[in-house]
């Protein structure tokens, strides 16, 4: 199940890290700055390399694909 959560104070981070790992759990943490608009890449060139990586995968067995 994915949930969205999101933290802004790095004590309150390390926090949510050290309860995870202390509690044994296997989920992942996704950790995450936005990138500044000066420096964003245009919408289409990540769409198109997102496409190329999920038809590379299915071509090589990786994944199944029922949608991104």
């Amino acid at each position: 199940m994915a949930v969205n959560y999101r933290i802004d104070i790095r004590v309150e981070m390390a926090r949510v890290l050290h309860t995870e790992w202390a509690l044994g759990l296997q989920g992942g943490v996704v950790i995450a700055n936005p990138v500044l608009e000066q420096y964003a890449m245009p919408e289409a060139l990540i769409d198109h390399a997102i496409n190329q990586a999920l038809a590379a995968a299915v071509a090589w067995e990786l994944v199944a694909l029922s949608g991104r």
